[in-house]
């Protein structure tokens, strides 16, 4: 349901299930691929934390901060 009340649910589903952050994206499954576009997009925003999203959201679900929103749309 598109209201504030389904939003909270994705919230709390995304939450549940350890979805990362990774500037960009809007919940897709991060592949190596999905990663190094957005590398090349956003550069500075991604390779600082490079290392870290490698060792822990390849195979899982990604979302930036309006992605999150995207996701449930």
């Amino acid at each position: 349901m598109l209201n504030n009340i389904g939003l909270v649910e994705h919230c709390k589903k995304a939450l549940a299930e350890g979805w990362g952050y990774v500037w960009g994206t809007y919940g897709k499954i991060l592949t190596p691929v999905l990663l190094d576009s957005k590398l090349k997009q956003y550069p500075k925003e991604v390779g600082k934390y490079l290392d870290y999203i490698q060792k822990n959201y390849i195979g899982k679900r990604t979302a930036d901060c309006v992605g999150l929103i995207k996701a449930f749309l």
